[in-house]
């Protein structure tokens, strides 16, 4: 049924939202083991992903619909979605430490490039540097292969503020 509800609701984000909610429902009515619920529960997070805000959404009716029913073993599903969100969590910090990797190298490369380029940088510009937002570092990036003074750069550190 998970699958079926899927392929018929692909583009129907809140039809996908109510069938995985009404499936959901029916584990614990169903009469399954403790086991089972979890496995089939994951299969049908698994089929019917919902985008973010929707999965909030279905987080919160997954609740209410907890306390306005008995549904036996719902804390070991919650304990799936629990872990699927840590997971998540995980995955958007390791993306995060990733990319704070990239910008800081960039910001290496560009400090040893002016450096070479124009002699040593004042610690004021070398902090005007640490301020730029990445879209500027990347400017700067170009920029800097046109200048031949420290007053260049300056000029061009000012233009950005």
């Amino acid at each position: 049924m998970a699958h079926l509800k899927a392929q018929s609701t692909r583009t129907n984000i809140d039809q996908r939202k109510r069938w995985k909610l009404n499936l959901t429902r029916q584990l614990g009515q169903k009469g399954y083991s403790r086991d089972e619920i979890v496995s089939l529960y994951r299969f049908i997070e698994w089929i019917l992903h919902l985008p973010p805000e929707a999965e909030l959404e279905y987080q919160a009716e997954l609740a209410q619909l907890q306390e306005e029913e008995s549904m036996p073993y719902l804390s070991a599903i919650e304990r799936t979605a629990q872990q699927r969100g840590i997971e998540q969590g995980i995955e958007q910090g390791i993306e995060q430490g990733i990319e704070q990797g990239i910008e800081r190298e960039r910001r290496s490369l560009v400090r040893r490039q002016l450096t070479r380029k124009l002699g040593t940088l004042s610690a004021e510009v070398l902090a005007q540097l640490n301020a730029l937002t990445p879209m500027h570092l990347e400017q700067l990036s170009e920029a800097l292969l046109d200048f031949d003074r420290l007053d260049d750069l300056q000029m061009w550190l000012d233009s950005v503020r």
